[in-house]
């Protein structure tokens, strides 16, 4: 269910009581799970995370599809930022730390907003 979309970021509500394979090549962005509601897995190319209500998922950007598995009927919203925005964020870093540190920072950012 599409909730909200502007030119910053699409937020939907995902009803899950099936299996939803998710292709994330057009998104271009990472995007964040927040469960409502509900228990699964979400299967990445390189393995799998559990989820249950309360929890959030972060997942790279350069995942190309993800699988959403529920074990219990789920209520998921699923947010991702335009690409404009996304660029914007790269950019900044790159300006502010350097090419290198840039990667290193980003790295830290998300692993440190993803615990």
């Amino acid at each position: 269910m599409h909730l909200v979309q502007c030119e910053y970021f699409k937020a939907q509500r995902l009803n899950l009581d099936i299996t939803l394979q998710r292709s994330l090549v057009e998104i271009d962005s990472f995007v964040v799970y927040i469960v409502l509601e509900g228990e699964g897995s979400i299967k990445f190319e390189k393995g799998s995370v559990t989820y249950k209500k309360g929890e959030s998922i972060l997942v790279f950007a350069f995942f190309e599809q993800v699988i959403l598995k529920p074990v219990k009927y789920s209520k998921i919203l699923e947010i991702f930022i335009s690409k404009y925005w996304l660029d914007l964020i790269v950019i900044a870093f790159v300006l502010h730390y350097g090419p290198v540190e840039s990667i290193y920072n980003l790295m830290y950012w998300v692993s440190y907003y993803n615990r």
